[in-house]
């Protein structure tokens, strides 16, 4: 349900690696050679010597001393990083827990509402305000996870490029000691300041739950009162609607024998126009076939109307045009008959 998070394995391995390996025993190789020195030296120069290998000491068990207390105050941050890390699993895994429970109320509660619409819908807004509320809190989680990781991985690397030289190494351990034991305060305070937060949000949404409980038996109450106010308006439109039924019932019946008596006259008119076009289409028949008869009459009269100007046309070419009398009145006479052919045309086409 929660996405992946850093394992508190990781944050406690991290925290080991700060342990100081023992320096290299440079004093104790010194005094060795010092040592070596002095048998072949004379016994003048002893003295000195010894003076030297008892600074030398006395600064290896000073570093030695250094090293112990660094070792326990890391050890010291050890535990405490684990203890703050063991109680920030606890918390996370109460409120995943607590979260887990207002699912599933939330849940079973939309199931058991099912039967109102409203009171659905009102549960599905909360739901999903639910929802957001729980996003955002997973989200601040994941947050403060991710940031303690990332103080974790530069506190490494820091530690890892401040390991050079022992006496480097000495003061940037303890650097990096106060260093890590602010972070583990300053995440310890993020792990608190989440889990009020959490927790602050947690009550805020059981606060609201109740409200959204109150708000669903005030709602299904009005519901109640609605459904009985509906019940008697839809008994009072019922017997209104029975009452324009019988009405209607009657009006239909009448509308039903007007139809008949309707339908018998439409049929009588019906009969007589069948009558009436089919003397009309007999009528137009026998037209149609005069009409044929007189076109064929005139078709033919024009073809021989024809014929004679054809033969008229070629006797004109043949007489002779040395009388002008004679000229004229053939001029004439094709004048006339070009005038019946074209009045014969144009009866032809007007249909006469």
């Amino acid at each position: 349900m929660f996405p992946a998070r850093a394992e508190p394995g990781d944050f406690l391995d991290n925290i080991s690696k700060l342990e100081i390996n023992n320096p290299p025993a440079s004093g104790a190789a010194s005094g060795e050679s010092v040592s070596s020195k002095q048998n072949n030296d004379s016994p003048d120069k002893k003295t000195p010597q010894k003076q030297d290998v008892v600074r030398k000491k006395s600064h290896q068990n000073k570093t030695e001393s250094t090293i112990n207390a660094l070792r326990q105050q890391n050890a010291e941050l050890s535990a405490a990083a684990k203890a703050a890390e063991k109680k920030r699993a606890e918390t996370t895994r109460e409120l995943s827990a607590q979260i887990a429970a207002l699912k599933a109320q939330g849940e079973q509660r939309v199931q058991k509402e099912s039967g109102e619409t409203a009171a659905v819908s009102a549960l599905s807004k909360k739901n999903a305000e639910l929802a957001a509320a729980v996003e955002a809190a997973q989200k601040k989680l994941d947050e403060t996870t991710r940031s303690l990781t990332a103080q974790i991985a530069a506190l490494t690397a820091q530690r890892a490029q401040n390991e050079s030289g022992q006496t480097t190494a000495l003061d940037a351990l303890s650097k990096k000691n106060a260093e890590l034991a602010a972070a583990v305060e300053a995440a310890q305070k993020k792990l608190d300041e989440t889990s009020r937060t959490l927790s602050v949000q947690i009550a805020a949404l059981k606060t609201q739950k109740e409200q959204s409980e109150n708000l669903q038996k005030s709602t299904i109450d009005t519901l109640t009162g609605k459904n009985l106010e509906l019940r008697a308006a839809a008994e009072s439109a019922q017997k209104k609607q029975d009452e324009t039924t019988r009405a209607l019932s009657a009006q239909i019946a009448m509308l039903n024998k007007q139809r008949a008596e309707r339908e018998s006259q439409q049929k009588t008119a019906l009969d007589a126009l069948t009558k009436k076009n089919a003397e009309l289409a007999a009528a137009a028949a026998t037209a149609q076939k005069e009409y044929d008869v007189s076109v064929a009459a005139l078709n033919d009269k024009n073809k021989k109307l024809q014929s004679t100007l054809d033969s008229l046309a070629i006797k004109q070419s043949d007489l002779s045009l040395a009388d002008k009398s004679h000229k004229n009145a053939y001029a004439l006479g094709v004048f006339y008959l070009t005038q019946a052919l074209s009045d014969v045309n144009k009866m032809a086409d007007n249909n006469v």
